[in-house]
């Protein structure tokens, strides 16, 4: 049997699986905490936040990005952004994600990737209508069919425990109602979740919304992107291109920076991973959705400082802007300060105006980055809808100048 792809961690410090454990614990306990939305929100809502990313929540756009055995960065969130790379053909991924915990659940999926079908990988990762949905059994199989990796196991076995928790939790309060099917129904209808299967998490949300008292599910407050998606063209989209990706991740190397964007090139010269031998830089770069938390001019900043000297010559960098339209993104001035105008009157009322200033980085980002390089973008229907303010997202690609 051939030995397991892993991430393999490139900085940080080596942890003991009793701090491990405790650093698990206070992902569950503990919730994102939003000071200033006008201030450094990357920082704010993702450095070693307890939040942790299941499944994306963006459409998965990396196979234009791809070319066959050139290297790629990416950011690691959920695993999927990697994993969809080493299936379009490239063999040397640099993950990077300023959030530390992000690297336990992206590393379990790697492993599930390797050692579960199509079938079973989709139903415990994805599928919250299926009772294998994060199911301790499915959980403890694939530890048993897996190569041992006690520091990964310590930290997930706190969030697979109170998976089951929550569910003991969300019977008995069922069971105390005395509710039957048809009411359970008649529940969804009423709080405008429309979901005849009512897997738990829609439950768990429609009770939450009707009763104060009730005590929602630790893990689905925890996790985020709690269902798939079988994007076309994806690792997900069948059985036939998951077989695929499994083939092709046993021929790639994947590694893990912790890293905040604004100081990549930094700290990614400081692990030395640009000093190997076999390091010559990158083709593509994909960001996701993070640069709508920064600010235009820092972003713009990154792009040239710490992004630009990573890639190749022909290279390219990508990202989305959740729920923002492209017309949106080309706003005039005065729609833009019409913008900030609202951000600053919720402000006012102490209500949380994240959504607009994300619409806001975006919009100024996209500017800044257009007045200087060659910018391309494409328009596709939002996959999540909490996520912003509009119906489609688009994603922007910036081409390295030669």
């Amino acid at each position: 049997m051939s030995k397991e792809t892993i991430i393999t961690k490139l900085n940080g410090k080596k942890e003991k699986e009793r701090i491990i454990r405790e650093q698990a614990k206070h992902c569950l306990n503990d919730l994102v905490a939003l000071e200033n939305p006008q201030k450094d929100l990357a920082n704010q809502l993702f450095e070693d936040a307890p939040t942790l990313y299941l499944n994306p929540t963006e459409k998965m756009f990396i196979s234009s990005l791809i070319v066959s055995k050139e290297a790629c960065a990416t950011v690691l969130g959920s695993g999927d952004f990697a994993i969809d790379a080493s299936y379009h053909g490239t063999r040397e991924i640099l993950t990077f994600d300023t959030n530390g915990n992000q690297y336990y659940p992206a590393a379990l999926k790697l492993k599930g990737l390797q050692n579960m079908n199509y079938k079973e990988y989709w139903d415990f990762f994805s599928n919250v209508n299926n009772p294998d949905y994060l199911s301790q059994e499915k959980y403890k199989e694939l530890k048993r069919k897996a190569e041992q990796d006690l520091k990964l196991y310590a930290f997930m076995d706190e969030i697979i425990s109170q998976r089951k928790k929550d569910q003991i939790n969300l019977k008995k309060y069922l069971n105390s109602l005395g509710l039957n099917i048809s009411m359970l129904k008649q529940l969804s209808s009423l709080t405008g979740i429309k979901d005849a299967n009512m897997d738990d998490v829609a439950l768990d949300k429609a009770i939450s919304m009707i009763n104060p008292m009730y005590e929602p599910s630790v893990t689905f407050r925890t996790i985020s992107g709690l269902q798939g998606n079988k994007t076309k063209q994806s690792y997900l989209e069948n059985e036939v291109s998951y077989q695929k990706a499994q083939k092709s991740i046993k021929q790639t190397n994947i590694s893990f920076l912790k890293a905040n964007l604004t100081k990549l090139k930094e700290t990614l010269e400081a692990s030395n991973y640009t000093k190997r031998e076999e390091y010559n830089r990158f083709h593509s770069i994909y960001l996701s959705n993070i640069p709508e938390y920064l600010n235009g001019e820092t972003f713009a900043n990154v792009v040239e400082q710490e992004l630009i000297p990573l890639l190749q010559e022909d290279g390219v960098i990508a990202y989305c802007c959740q729920s923002t339209n492209a017309k949106t993104l080309k706003m005039d001035d005065r729609g833009l300060n019409e913008l900030k105008s609202n951000a600053k009157i919720l402000i006012s009322q102490e209500s949380s105006p994240l959504s607009i200033y994300q619409m806001i980085n975006s919009i100024e980002g996209f500017r800044k980055i257009s007045k200087n390089h060659n910018v391309d973008y494409i328009e596709t229907k939002t996959l999540s809808q909490f996520n912003g303010l509009e119906e489609n997202d688009t994603y922007v690609y910036i081409r390295k100048r030669k």
